[in-house]
């Protein structure tokens, strides 16, 4: 009973150490945890205090910057009301001005369309003009190779007409001298005639005969050698107005109209048949110049206007130029002579004036003064 006792308390007592142990144990861990509670709850007041602190800091952040957004907004406010005003008065000046640029285009149109219709209307009207001015082109084309043909054969026939002019002036230059030889052999014979006549002599009425003759003779000679000039002259002028004929009957052909030439022609075609015009009247302007110089050659008293005068045996007297429509040829201080051929400055040149007179029926100047007057 007694080791059961004892058995007990030391089992109560080994309980109670065990309790007491395991009380320590508790004891100390829950000190260790009360300690770092502790620790925990002053790290946590830190933290907090930190936390406030920051807080603070950021709440004061937070009221600037809220009060800097007010005032953000209220500039942005009134600057978003300014552009709005503004932009409602730049929309309406530009509805204004995109009014008036529509009603601008709308007038623009309008005449355009007036132009286009206009234009489309001379469009057809310049076809028509060019179809009709190919048709006159080749019609022309023809003509001018005709009239280069007739030109061919005025210029054989102008040049043979020289040649027989050369080989009668000539003989006629040959008989002038001829008998201007025999003029003054004839004169001289007459003035010992008439020597003898003075002196005293038997056979007065014999050398009086014979001096009457003689004179007789030599105004026969004069007469004929006046005739043979004038002849000389007529036909000069002759040959002259002929000329002037021929190159008058190439312009007198018909000069088709410029519609006529273009007719049904292209742009090369256009330009070649220019050239062969420009050459032809090259060409044409060469023989008036030809005949212009024969003009002032062989009788420059023609175009001049001067008093007639009586010399003797010879009248002489100077045809006046007839006045074209568009400009007076004649001048009184024109061309006065062969080694005065150039005329004053003043006066227009003798190839602008007779050009003037070649569309006209002016070519009568080349008849003779002395034509007229018989």
């Amino acid at each position: 009973m007694r080791s059961t006792i004892f058995s007990l308390v030391l089992f109560f007592f080994i309980t109670v150490v065990n309790l007491n142990l395991l009380l320590l144990f508790k004891v100390s861990t829950l000190s260790k945890k009360v300690n770092d509670m502790e620790e925990e709850r002053l790290t946590s007041s830190e933290e907090r205090s930190r936390l406030k602190t920051e807080n603070a800091v950021l709440m004061e952040r937070v009221h600037i910057l809220e009060e800097q957004l007010q005032a953000a907004e209220q500039r942005w406010k009134e600057k978003l009301s300014e552009e709005r005003t503004r932009n409602r008065d730049i929309i309406s000046r530009m509805e204004r001005e995109k009014q008036l640029e529509i009603e601008s285009c709308t007038l623009k149109y309008q005449v355009l369309e007036k132009d286009f219709v206009g234009l489309r209307r001379e469009k057809e009207k310049l076809r028509d003009e060019v179809s009709d001015l190919q048709r006159d082109l080749s019609e022309t084309k023809d003509k001018l190779t005709d009239a280069n043909l007739l030109c061919e054969n005025l210029e054989e026939d102008r040049m043979k007409l020289e040649r027989e002019y050369k080989k009668f002036r000539e003989e006629a230059q040959q008989d002038i001298d001829s008998s201007s030889e025999l003029v003054e052999e004839l004169s001289r014979q007459t003035d010992e005639l008439r020597r003898q006549k003075q002196a005293p002599l038997p056979r007065q009425g014999s050398l009086t005969d014979q001096i009457h003759y003689l004179e007789g003779e030599i105004e026969r000679l004069r007469v004929e050698n006046r005739d043979m000039r004038k002849e000389n002259e007529d036909l000069q002028a002759q040959l002259l107005h002929d000329s002037v004929e021929r190159g008058q009957n190439l312009l007198a052909d018909g000069v088709p109209s410029l519609a006529e030439e273009l007719n049904g022609k292209d742009s090369t075609e256009l330009m070649n048949a220019l050239k062969e015009q420009e050459i032809c009247n090259q060409k044409l302007r060469v023989y008036i110049n030809g005949i212009l110089m024969r003009v002032i050659e062989l009788h420059p008293e023609i175009l001049e206007i001067k008093d007639s005068q009586d010399s003797g045996s010879h009248n002489t007297s100077a045809v006046s130029v007839p006045a074209s429509p568009k400009q007076n040829v004649g001048s009184s201080s024109g061309c006065s002579s062969l080694n005065n051929q150039s005329c004053d400055e003043s006066s227009p040149t003798l190839s602008s004036r007779l050009y003037a007179l070649l569309p006209t029926n002016s070519w009568s100047i080349f008849r003779r003064a002395s034509r007229e007057s018989s």
